[in-house]
């Protein structure tokens, strides 16, 4: 806040944690190179390529060897591989350089069929996005709400620690019926559908298409009529909002 906002007199509430500090993440993104996985060396840009991950979460470390497998099997030189937890096991992203071929997807639906607890998967090309299987996660906001959102959509990656950032964020802005309120950046409707659950008129920006759908898909599943979602900037709408 000092560096950077100049903001030098701020009070700074206690930080509140969740409660695992090893296993959580439930999404890692491994950089390729040369068909090997890794991450970059703090500081650089030189590979450590990587045969764990202590952070990663049981299901996601166990995939590992598979990610590398299913790069090796496609010819669609990839840039960055991602690992996310799904309902049953995991779903994997393939973000590449060139769009995608119809072999790479025979590939990955290969690795699909024989390897079961491989849910899903994208292969994200620069014009192109191939989907094999089941690419949706389950992200549960709240404890009684758990959204559908594509695996190669944001998500936070601390399941524990984004239940208490929802919960936070609630506290801090009370929504209830004849409330407007304004989620900026809303992605798959991580804060948006908390809010609307209790009440409150919603809308939210996003310029992400695949978050929008995905969005949209959960507000009808929750009947949150009064969500609604602009696809786009969020400055620009943002104005037109508090001009009306």
């Amino acid at each position: 806040l000092a560096r950077i906002a100049q903001q030098r007199d701020v009070e700074v509430a206690p930080i509140l944690t969740a409660d695992t500090a090893w296993g959580y993440r439930g999404r890692i993104a491994l950089v390729v190179e040369g068909r090997q996985l890794g991450f970059h060396r703090r500081g650089s840009h030189a590979l450590v390529a990587v045969e764990s991950c202590a952070i990663a979460a049981p299901a996601i470390a166990t995939h590992l060897p598979h990610a590398r497998t299913w790069v090796l099997a496609l010819r669609a030189a990839v840039t960055r591989v991602s690992i996310a937890q799904a309902v049953g096991g995991v779903v994997l992203v393939a973000e590449t350089r060139a769009d995608p071929g119809d072999h790479d997807e025979e590939a990955t639906g290969s690795l699909c069929a024989r390897v079961p607890t491989i849910r899903g998967a994208v292969l994200a090309g620069p014009t192109t996005r191939r989907v094999v299987g089941d690419p949706t996660i389950a992200v549960a906001v709240e404890p009684d709400c758990v959204l559908d959102v594509p695996a190669d959509c944001f998500t936070q990656v601390n399941a524990g620690a984004n239940q208490i950032l929802v919960a936070t964020v609630l506290r801090f802005v009370a929504p209830g019926p004849g409330r407007a309120i304004l989620d900026g950046y809303c992605g798959a409707g991580n804060f948006t559908i908390p809010l609307a659950r209790r009440g409150a008129r919603v809308v939210g920006i996003e310029r992400v298409p695949l978050a929008v759908e995905a969005l949209r898909r959960n507000a009808a599943r929750q009947h949150l009529d009064q969500i609604i979602v602009h696809q786009g900037d969020t400055a620009t709408h943002a104005r037109t909002f508090a001009a009306g």
